[in-house]
């Protein structure tokens, strides 16, 4: 039913402070589902009398690109660590509030699409056809569909009419409409949860809650203050850098969104005396 229904063209999404500025630089592509893509006609002129950009409409002509399928399986077996990207016990608190997804190889890609936000929106009879919005905070390996999506019980739930929840999470495998959206926190700054495993010559470190873009193309640390950015390795949402001698904090970290380009510095983030498994939560977002 979702590769036929298509009972609104456009939506408008509230985007935050700072970003509308930027909404130009993305770009409309068919061939990559993952991409953000706005209206670009008189963007300018769009921006300039409001906080507000155009979303293109679902997608829905091919379906095995512009649809997918969800199930509501995924119960986070792995919560404790927040799932194959590392976001520990983060997924079941604000502002992710377990709304949530495991994603399928094109929509996970090796942890790259971590933080990713989509809108999904169902059509069966227990659907109320009103979207929710869901982070990418996990694997689904054994997915059977390239845009496949293991939804949450509580994300699933969320798309369904009043009262009739347990009926759409019941059915198990359903399908819908999906696209991705900026990912918009509010009143949350970028926070950082430090690795167990970080010790005075290795620190990793799980980047949470990026407005924007969701997603990062590199991360790059500096030490007390001076000297040069040393980039940083992914693994999903964790940054590593093993540099093979001390490091000394505090640690900044400058964030570079993957897909607008833009930059962001979380000044003295992570303070002497780091703590292993604490959460330090920065004073600013995208």
């Amino acid at each position: 039913q979702s590769s036929t229904q298509n009972t609104q063209s456009w939506l408008q999404y509230n985007i935050p402070p700072g970003f509308a500025g930027h909404a130009s630089q993305f770009t409309t592509t068919k061939s990559d589902p993952n991409s953000i893509y706005y209206n670009s006609h008189n963007a300018s002129t769009e921006l300039s009398n409001s906080n507000t950009v155009e979303i293109p409409k679902y997608k829905t002509t091919d379906k095995h690109i512009e649809s997918s399928r969800i199930e509501n399986t995924h119960e986070q077996s792995t919560r404790k660590r927040g799932g194959a990207c590392g976001y520990g016990g983060a997924v079941g608190q604000a502002p992710f509030w377990s709304m949530v997804a495991a994603g399928g190889p094109s929509l996970f890609r090796n942890g790259q699409l971590c933080g990713a936000c989509y809108q999904l929106r169902c059509f069966n009879g227990a659907c109320s056809r009103n979207p929710v919005t869901v982070t990418i905070t996990d694997s689904c390996p054994g997915c059977p569909e390239a845009f496949h999506f293991d939804l949450s019980g509580k994300a699933c739930g969320g798309m369904a009419k009043p009262g009739q929840d347990d009926q759409l999470r019941n059915r198990g495998v359903i399908q819908v409409q999906y696209r991705r959206v900026p990912c918009y926190y509010p009143n949350a700054k970028i926070a950082v949860q430090v690795h167990h495993g970080s010790t005075p010559y290795y620190f990793a470190g799980a980047i949470e809650f990026t407005n924007g873009d969701g997603t990062l193309k590199s991360v790059a640390l500096q030490q007390s203050n001076q000297g040069s950015w040393i980039a940083m390795q992914e693994a999903g949402a964790i940054w590593k850098l093993n540099t093979g001698f001390q490091l000394k904090p505090p640690f900044s970290l400058r964030l570079t969104a993957s897909m607008t380009g833009r930059t962001i510095v979380l000044q003295n983030v992570i303070p002497s005396g780091l703590q292993p498994g604490k959460v330090y939560w920065s004073s600013t977002n995208f």
